[in-house]
């Protein structure tokens, strides 16, 4: 919610659905808002949805009103551009499918993963609150910003999908080729994932990584603390440095600034999440981001669905 008055100026709170959900009004239209956020990233926001509709449900004549607001709704739909609902709150599974089935008959291509356009809805207390938007407009594809990854067999540990929604946020692009380091990687989740994608991986951590990559010919294991390792090697040779270190985001700061000389010239990315404290959570992210200045533009922070007390940024070498 603090983040959200940060934004006074454009957004005024109307009241909250449930804890971290918030009914808005905005002072212009939402694809202002949208660039607004393009201008001004929020790092906490992970969401948000348009509502042109407010429907009651409780009686028979809230009924047909809600088949008017759906011939209405019909309207701002594109039959060129594939669909999907996404609706939350009380009943949602049961007015989902009935949505879905409606604009599936009139003609609508319906497509879960991945839709142009998004139907978003929030149902509370008999009230449905119904909207419009591109899926590119709402900050995340997923409803609320919460999204799910299939778990792999193969997979080492969750945090690997705090890279798969990097990705999928579009706010990480890896090559397609190259050399990662990829700092305090035990276990080897985050190293996992880039040796499949082909990429080198040099993995600096004092703790065994797991046994499943000790064959992996991508993967080169250097069992110390990172400090030792920037003591050595000085060679501008990294397309990619990743920081997962359960590391106070300062230090953690000051090493990524030394690591950054690792780098190769203007094109080089890193990754870092910031383990933030309970109190004080913008004063610490704003030191953060004064330490990396020096070496960095940063592309992204965002709160992640996958992040807890923390959140992740991605670099570009200057």
């Amino acid at each position: 919610m603090s983040e959200v008055g940060q934004y006074k100026n454009f957004v005024r709170i109307i009241s909250e659905f449930w804890n971290g959900v918030f009914l808005i009004e905005i002072t212009g239209s939402f694809k202002e808002l949208e660039t607004f956020f393009k201008l001004s990233p929020p790092i906490f926001i992970r969401h948000v949805c348009p509502f042109q509709f407010k429907v009651d449900l409780a009686g028979q004549k809230d009924k047909q009103q809600l088949f008017a607001v759906l011939a209405e709704l019909t309207r701002l739909l594109s039959k060129e551009k594939s669909f999907s609902i996404q609706l939350r709150g009380d009943k949602s599974s049961e007015l989902r499918g009935f949505l879905q089935d409606y604009l599936v008959g009139k003609g609508f291509v319906l497509q879960i993963k991945n839709p142009v356009q998004i139907v978003s809805g929030i149902v509370k207390n008999e009230e449905l609150y119904l909207g419009v938007s591109l899926a590119s407009e709402n900050l995340s594809s997923w409803a609320g910003g919460a999204c799910h990854f299939a778990v792999e067999k193969e997979q080492i540990s969750r945090a690997e999908f705090k890279l798969l929604e990097l990705m999928d946020l579009g706010i990480l692009q890896l090559p397609t080729q190259g050399n990662v380091l990829d700092i305090g990687a035990a276990p080897g989740g985050w190293s996992r994932i880039l040796a499949q994608k082909g990429l080198q991986v040099v993995a600096v951590d004092p703790a065994n990584l797991d046994s499943r990559l000790i064959e992996n010919e991508n993967i080169v294991h250097y069992k110390e603390i990172i400090q030792e390792y920037l003591a050595v090697e000085k060679k501008s040779c990294f397309e990619v440095i990743l920081n997962d270190m359960k590391m106070e985001a300062i230090e953690s700061a000051y090493i990524m600034r030394e690591a950054a000389d690792l780098l190769t010239e203007n094109s080089g990315v890193a990754v870092m999440t910031l383990k933030l404290p309970h109190i004080k959570v913008k004063q610490k992210i704003g030191k953060v981001k004064k330490i990396l200045a020096s070496e960095y533009r940063i592309i992204g922070m965002r709160n992640l669905f996958h992040n807890r007390q923390e959140v992740t940024a991605v670099l570009q070498k200057y």
